[in-house]
């Protein structure tokens, strides 16, 4: 099949116009600034493994309290940062005397007590959380704080009381759509997902070019509830393709218990293609051995010309943001994913996203079709990418992420 019939060539780039002018307030006081969580017992662990990608509220702070548009100033300020870390919080637990519900409540008394929050009701107040659902040991904290774990139990649970005090401010969250359970603020924003640090340090010593070891990578699971469950069964068929030669990096993951067909049919993968089973919750939680398998993870993206993004429960995939920070060009497999930051990323020059239609149809095809891709096509998308980091990685220098978030955040506060 040729490559024009499963995508077209990269949109053309136009530059976003320059930002106006945001002043904003910071929040310093320490039971609204989370930055000294830093120094607990964990949060190193947490950063090295694959739940960084549930951190960027800790990379966003970074970047906006040193940002050029703060202001000391309240009188100036459009907009008030609160810096609470929730994700950060809720795992590490107990940390100088303080468990996460004895944070969440100095945070609310002392929003609370802020005259700029009594002024505005917090229609003007913006935070951020990249969290949503909790994983087994997210589970276990929340089983301590509150008694036993539900899904039902989402982010207006597990904030408060804080929680009642945001509900006219702005969130940036990595999903736009929200179960009741998990939304808080009224006006969200898609933010990124952290990238992982392992992919970017595997990519600093790389410039623009073609000239990797492998053509494709994946690592994951086929077995997921939502709508990425159809198009992560057809990708079955890519592990019966000969991987070597055609320079595939294919790893998957297998739940060994449960799961649904897709999951049963990934072990039936494994065993005939040699391929390794592992525990779905070594793939996700942040053990010792969590260290390894994310730096892995990292340095082949950083390896690879195209990682695959598949959609998963939703579109909205942390896999699109660590291949971004790797270099790596995003194959995305949801029709309607649109990416943090649109606007300024512009993600539709350097991204490749063909039909999931015709991907299900015959997955060899994308394959064929990568392969056939001109070295001057790969070497635009690349450099495009390569523009589009700083929009959307946050732990690179100069990364404009923080002012995408006060701009999106901006935009929000502006349409009430």
């Amino acid at each position: 099949m040729a490559p024009l019939a499963l995508f077209g060539p990269p949109a053309p780039f136009v530059p976003e116009s320059p930002a106006r002018s945001l002043p904003f307030y910071y929040y310093a006081d320490v039971a609204l600034d989370h930055s000294w969580l830093r120094g607990c017992t964990g949060f190193d662990a947490i950063q090295q493994s694959t739940r960084n990608e549930r951190m960027a509220e800790v990379p966003l702070s970074d970047l906006l309290r040193v940002h050029p548009q703060r202001t000391t100033d309240p009188s100036r300020a459009r907009l008030f940062f609160v810096p609470v870390w929730e994700f950060s919080s809720l795992v590490l637990g107990e940390c100088n005397g303080t468990s996460h519900s004895t944070r969440m409540q100095r945070a609310a008394e002392a929003l609370s007590r802020s005259e700029h929050y009594v002024r505005s009701g917090g229609r003007d107040h913006i935070w951020a959380t990249s969290f949503s659902q909790m994983g087994a040991q997210e589970a276990d904290v929340y089983t301590q704080l509150h008694g036993p774990f539900n899904y039902s139990a989402g982010l207006a649970v597990r904030t408060l009381p804080l929680s009642r005090l945001l509900g006219a401010a702005v969130v940036g969250r990595y999903k736009r759509r929200l179960r009741k359970a998990n939304r808080v603020s009224r006006c969200v924003v898609e933010v990124p997902y952290r990238s992982h640090i392992a992919a970017i340090a595997a990519a600093s010593t790389r410039g623009v070019d073609t000239v990797r070891r492998h053509l494709l990578h994946f690592a994951g699971t086929l077995d997921v509830n939502g709508v990425g469950t159809a198009v992560r069964c057809s990708m079955a068929k890519l592990f019966s393709l000969p991987q070597v030669e055609l320079g595939l990096v294919l790893r998957l993951t297998v739940r060994e218990a449960g799961g649904g067909m897709c999951n049963a049919l990934a072990t039936q993968i494994a065993r005939t293609n040699n391929v390794s089973i592992g525990s779905r919750k070594v793939a996700t939680n942040a053990r010792p051995n969590n260290r390894a398998v994310a730096a892995s993870m990292g340095r082949e993206m950083a390896s690879s010309v195209f990682c695959l993004i598949p959609a998963g429960d939703t579109c909205e995939a942390s896999r699109i943001y660590t291949a971004v920070a790797a270099g790596c060009i995003p194959v995305v497999l949801c029709d309607t994913m649109r990416g943090a930051f649109p606007r300024q990323a512009r993600w539709e020059t350097f991204w490749i996203k063909p039909s999931t239609a015709a991907f299900m149809k015959d997955p060899a095809a994308l394959v064929h079709a990568l392969r056939a891709m001109p070295a001057d096509e790969i070497r635009l998308r690349q450099a495009q990418l390569q523009r589009a980091r700083q929009d959307v990685v946050y732990d690179l220098p100069n990364s404009r992420a923080g002012t995408n978030f006060l701009i999106g955040a901006s935009e929000c506060v502006s349409r009430r």
